[in-house]
């Protein structure tokens, strides 16, 4: 879905717009969307670095206009996930190597590593191994154990996911059922 060489000449403003979509803002409407207790996993898909391919002045003044804003929000004391339960992930030029075909993103990089994300060449021709490793590092994150309000009778617990088995299974132990992560 990328095609190189890459149309420079729209500034793209990754921090600002993850952060307004969390949020849930859309048309100068806020509609809250993110389930209480979720993980967070945000995608970052670039050929620029946050606000701009050179200094970031276009987002001057913006919530999300550095990398660190962009993680205060998200995780910590004042963000909305604590540390742990959310991660930025990209498909950016994160080391300088695709040459003219995109800029360096060392805030979107300095991001993901500061998140525990994982990224991959926007350069690069095929996306596959990128796309299987983000899937990778956001599973480690999502939630897989749940406590019930009240102890089930043996035998009477069914679970299901969008309507079918979990493909890896679960387990119950009391009130706690712990779904099992699926192999690839």
């Amino acid at each position: 879905a990328v095609i190189v060489p890459l149309d420079n000449t729209v500034v793209e403003k990754g921090f600002p717009m993850a952060i307004r979509a969390l949020k849930g803002e859309c048309n100068g409407v806020t509609v809250p969307w993110i389930r209480p207790g979720s993980s967070i996993g945000v995608l970052i898909l670039s050929d620029e670095d946050n606000c701009g391919s050179h200094t970031g002045e276009n987002c001057a003044g913006e919530e999300g206009e550095t990398a660190q804003q962009m993680l205060d929000f998200l995780v910590g004391p004042t963000g909305i996930r604590a540390p742990g339960e959310a991660r930025v992930c990209g498909i950016i030029d994160g080391n300088d190597t695709c040459g003219a075909s995109a800029f360096p993103a060392p805030k979107y990089k300095f991001a993901i590593d500061a998140s525990l994300g994982t990224w991959g060449r926007i350069c690069d021709a095929n996306y596959t191994a990128t796309l299987r490793a983000i899937s990778n590092n956001v599973s480690a994150i999502v939630k897989r154990e749940f406590t019930l309000e009240h102890l089930p009778d043996a035998g009477s617990l069914n679970v299901l996911v969008d309507g079918t088995v979990p493909a890896g299974g679960y387990t119950v132990d009391g009130k706690i059922v712990t779904l099992t992560a699926a192999e690839d």
